[in-house]
């Protein structure tokens, strides 16, 4: 049986005022006692609430993240300075690792995540960025900037925006890696085999043209005072959006070099978009 909006939210309330005790008892249980968690609240806004996934799930990310990299022979190793655009409260953040002296970056539009980065993982120069820029650095700062989850969201002006931002954010030769969502995460979304999707969403996207015709799709969210809480500090214009491939490496040329595309690779079956700027 699916609960309604309301008694979703009273249950969520629920869940997050006993999340103290249940991180209590997981640490006991895990051995996991000196490791930085958020609070549920801040992990159910990337949708991850259970702490049993939380640190699994991000090590899992970063793993993937890692693996192509490696296989590109460019380790993350190799990055004298990385940056986490939309690293929420650091679920893929604090797996990262970087060589000795290497710098560590993260920026979300969620001020509240930030705060909680900044004060758990202190090796990390977390800065809150505007939904629509610009980024809270100077130009050309990382040799690596990744951004899991974030592309596969945004409409078509918003990507627009972050794409010139992540190409002036990199420096000479600095390396994205950006993830988006493709024809397979659709068609599985469509069929309502993905949860967390609205119905009216799904319909939505069920009703654009095909991917392979359009080049680019986008569903927007329906936003209601029962689901607000998960976005704060987000612009309306936010939902699921879907790439073909060859329509993405033209678009993104604008601003990039596109070196890979790499299918169904990484959180979730989202493909892996490697590249180098244009300049």
């Amino acid at each position: 049986m699916r609960l309604g909006a309301p008694l979703k939210r009273a249950a969520s309330g629920g869940l997050n005022a006993i999340d103290p005790i249940i991180m209590r008892r997981w640490r006991a249980r895990s051995g996991e006692a000196d490791t930085a968690i958020p609070p549920r609240r801040l992990r159910a806004r990337v949708g991850d609430p259970d702490i049993r996934e939380w640190l699994p799930g991000g090590a899992r990310v970063a793993g993937e993240l890692n693996a192509i990299l490696d296989g590109y022979g460019l380790p993350l190793t190799s990055f004298g300075s990385v940056c986490d655009f939309g690293c929420g409260s650091g679920r893929v953040l604090s797996h990262l690792q970087v060589a000795p002296g290497a710098q560590l970056h993260g920026m979300d539009v969620d001020a509240e995540a930030i705060e909680w980065v900044s004060e758990h993982l202190p090796h990390v120069d977390a800065r809150p960025n505007p939904p629509l820029g610009p980024a809270p650095f100077g130009g050309d700062s990382f040799d690596f900037l990744c951004s899991i989850s974030i592309f596969t969201h945004l409409n078509e002006r918003s990507q627009r925006i972050w794409l010139a931002e992540v190409a002036r954010l990199l420096a000479p030769g600095g390396l994205a890696l950006l993830t988006v969502l493709g024809e397979d995460l659709r068609e599985t979304w469509e069929r309502g085999d993905r949860p967390g999707i609205a119905e009216s969403q799904r319909l939505a996207l069920a009703a654009l043209p095909p991917l392979r015709d359009q080049g680019f799709v986008f569903a927007a969210e329906p936003r209601t005072r029962w689901n607000a809480w998960r976005y704060r500090g987000v612009e309306e214009d936010y939902g699921l959006s879907f790439w073909d491939h060859a329509a993405l490496r033209e678009a993104w040329s604008e601003w990039f070099e596109v070196l890979e595309i790499v299918p169904r690779s990484i959180n979730w079956k989202q493909d892996a978009v490697l590249l180098r700027p244009a300049r």
